[in-house]
Order: structure tokens, then C-alpha cells, then sequence
């Protein structure tokens, strides 16, 4: 039992209020506060004294319904509240409390699952999805000789922890086509290996190329053949001079200028434009010659290819091939010197070489000709083979 400071009347132990004047049982005199309000102060003629000491009775009228108290109304003509009453304020105070306590433990929780779910989230993904091997791009245009060990790298702040090397790869890189290349990982510290994965996709949105060796002119009577003048080449799949597709004709009887368009497209489509003129020029006296000594040639086990390449005039002995460009032609037009300048065919001789040789064509329409190479064995007699021959 416990003495309430402000009634002076004995109550339980472990209640909040005095069930008899309604004060709060404090120990320190100094917080103590009451539920009920202090008496209204009413004006003389507002008031009379009602059955509790102490608390006026409100005439009918004298405050506005608005202006009433509305913490807790009292009937003047009860007696104190019981402590079944007190109690039940409590309870409901108490209630009121134990829902605003659930609440925050509801929250607390809640945030607290957030929290290990977001630390489970981040575990996972460096688990699964984060890798000290990165690829800058996984989308490659098409060209021959990609090494796949450069299409990989480590993190910046991985160089030090981890090595790596290339463990398996189907990369064709100059095919478009999506490719799985593997690489082995390991753990500098640890010594731990583990496979790394990628997929790339090679594409090919590049162009082919088509270049003309030089000016386009032919002597009047020769045959045109294109691939004598130009090359092509792509960042993808082979490609020749016969994939060309050529616009417009070449009258090589007739001398003139001829306006042809060249179109090349590739395997994926990529198309090249380009437009070119072929002059067919007079014939002179050094293509008549030419005509005389144009072909396979043989002296013993020699052979002597002359022709043209790359719209010039070419000839080849050996493993020796070269471009000849008239010196001289006689008055009589039935022989010529040419300078030859030839490099090895296997592209081992690094510069190229100059020779001056004598071709007698006389008997050229004979089937034989004169050849003095310069090399110090004087003229040499060739027979023309015939295609069928070996």
C-alpha cells in the first residue's frame, strides 16, 4: 500500500492514478500532473456550488457546446471514480501503448530483414555475377588473326591478386557468329584455378575494298580482263576480282574511253561502289611487238613466261618475276631491249633488282625466239609451248 501525496488516502501499490482524487502516484512531487483540468474559473453568476467540493456546476447555457472541456467530462452529482474505473482508464492507456511498442518492433524487424537480405543479395552477386576477369567488349568486327587471349583483362584492382591465361577457344574472327572462348583464373595468394567463360560476337559491317593498280588503258585488239587492273580485299570472308559485278562494256576494237561501274559486296552484305574509265589506245609498234613474244617459252629445263600483270608488261624466269618496260625497239620492229625489274617470287629478295635483256622475235611466228639475259651465255634460242604442254 502506498499514501497518495495529494489526497493523503492509502491505495495499491502499482497503480498509475489515485482512484479517489485522480492524481498521478509519483515519487517526485515535482512532475506530478493531474488528468482532470483545474476547477473553471466562471463568472459569479455562472456557478453555483454542486454536491463536490470544489467543483462548480455548470449552468444550462452559460459555456457554448464549443467551448466545453473535452479531456474527460464529470458529472458533478457522482461521487470520485472508482478504482474498477481508474483501472480501466489504464487499461486502455497500457493498450494503447503495447500496439505503438508492436508497431515499432514490426518495423524494426522488417528492417532489420531488409538489411540481411540486402547483404545476402550483395554476397550472391559478387558470388556469381562479379569476376576479377572482365571483357571491355563482347562484340568484335570481323578481321583475320584475333588473339583471344587479348580480348580479356583483369580489374584494376586485381592486377596484383589474380593471373590468367587461355584455356579453350572456337573464335573464328574473321566469321560473324557468336563464339564461347574459356579462360583458366587464378588466385595469386591461394593458388586456386577456376574457369572463366565468354561469349563474343564477331560482326562484319565493313565494306570490301577494290583498288586500281594503276591507269586503265589497253592497245586496241587486246582483251580486257579486269583482274589484270584491280584488287579487292575484305575484312571477312575472301574475296577476287571475278566477285565483281562490272557495269558496262569495253569495246577493245574500237579506240575510246569506256565508263564502267564496279560493285563488290561481301558475305554480309556490305557493298562497295566505285566507278572507273578503261581507254583502249592505238596500237604501236611496241604492242605489235609484245603480241610476237607474249607467252610460255622453254630453253631446256627453263622457262621464260612473258605477259602481262597488274596492267603491265611482266616477265618471269625461275623463282624471278618482274615488270619489263621497253629500252629500245628496232627500226625493223623484230627486236627490243627491255629493263626488267624483278624481285624473287617467294618475296625473300627484299629489294627489288634490275637487268637489261635482248629479245629477238624474228622467228616468232615460228615458235622460236632469241633471248639474251644478260647473264652472260649470250642468246639463248626458246621454243613456245603450246597450252597442252608441260
Amino acid at each position: 500500500m502506498i499514501r497518495c501525496k495529494h489526497c493523503g488516502k492509502e491505495t495499491e501499490t502499482g497503480l498509475i492514478l489515485c482512484p479517489y482524487c485522480s492524481a498521478y502516484l509519483e515519487d517526485d512531487d515535482a512532475v506530478i500532473e493531474k488528468i482532470l483540468p483545474d476547477p473553471l474559473q466562471l463568472p459569479p453568476d455562472t456557478e453555483e456550488e454542486g454536491p463536490l467540493i470544489g467543483f462548480p456546476t455548470i449552468r444550462e447555457g452559460a459555456i457554448p457546446a464549443s467551448e466545453k472541456p473535452l479531456i474527460y467530462e464529470i458529472d458533478a452529482r457522482n461521487d470520485d471514480p472508482t478504482e474498477q474505473e481508474v483501472r480501466d482508464i489504464m487499461s486502455v492507456i497500457n493498450h494503447e501503448d503495447e500496439e505503438e511498442k508492436q508497431k515499432r518492433h514490426g518495423l524494426l524487424f522488417y528492417a532489420a530483414a531488409i538489411f540481411v537480405l540486402s547483404l545476402l543479395w550483395i554476397g550472391i552477386y559478387r558470388f556469381v555475377f562479379y569476376s576479377p576477369l572482365i571483357a571491355p567488349t563482347e562484340t568484335l568486327e570481323a578481321s583475320a588473326g584475333i588473339d583471344p587471349a587479348t580480348l580479356v583483362t583483369l580489374r584494376d584492382n586485381q592486377q596484383d591478386h589474380y593471373t590468367f591465361m587461355l584455356k579453350q577457344s572456337d573464335l573464328q574472327s574473321n566469321i560473324p557468329g557468336t563464339y564461347r572462348v574459356v579462360y583458366s583464373l587464378t588466385n595469386s595468394a591461394s593458388h586456386k584455378t577456376k574457369d572463366v567463360a565468354f561469349r563474343f560476337t564477331v560482326v562484319d559491317t565493313t565494306a570490301p575494298v577494290i583498288m586500281v593498280s594503276k591507269s586503265v588503258q589497253i592497245a586496241q585488239g587486246d582483251t580486257f580482263e579486269l583482274s589484270d587492273f584491280v584488287t579487292v580485299s575484305d575484312n571477312s570472308l575472301p574475296l577476287s576480282a571475278q566477285d565483281i559485278h562490272v557495269g558496262g562494256t569495253v569495246d577493245t576494237q574500237t579506240v575510246g574511253t569506256y565508263p564502267l561501274t564496279l560493285s563488290l559486296t561481301d558475305a554480309s552484305g556490305n557493298t562497295t561502289i566505285m566507278n572507273i574509265t578503261v581507254a583502249v589506245i592505238q596500237r604501236t609498234q611496241q604492242d605489235i611487238f609484245f603480241d610476237l613474244i607474249y607467252g610460255t617459252w622453254k630453253h631446256g629445263n627453263q622457262i621464260i613466261i612473258i605477259g602481262t600483270k597488274d596492267g603491265a608488261y611482266s616477265l618471269q624466269i625461275d623463282n624471278k618475276i618482274g615488270t619489263l618496260t621497253y629500252d629500245t625497239l628496232s627500226d625493223s620492229g623484230d627486236s627490243a631491249v627491255f629493263i626488267w625489274e624483278w624481285t624473287d617470287a617467294d618475296n625473300t629478295q627484299a629489294n627489288a633488282n634490275k637487268s637489261k635483256l635482248t629479245i629477238n622475235a624474228s622467228e616468232a611466228t615460228n615458235g622460236m625466239l632469241s633471248v639474251n639475259l644478260s647473264d652472260g651465255n649470250g642468246y639463248r634460242s626458246y621454243r613456245k609451248m603450246q597450252d597442252t604442254e608441260n
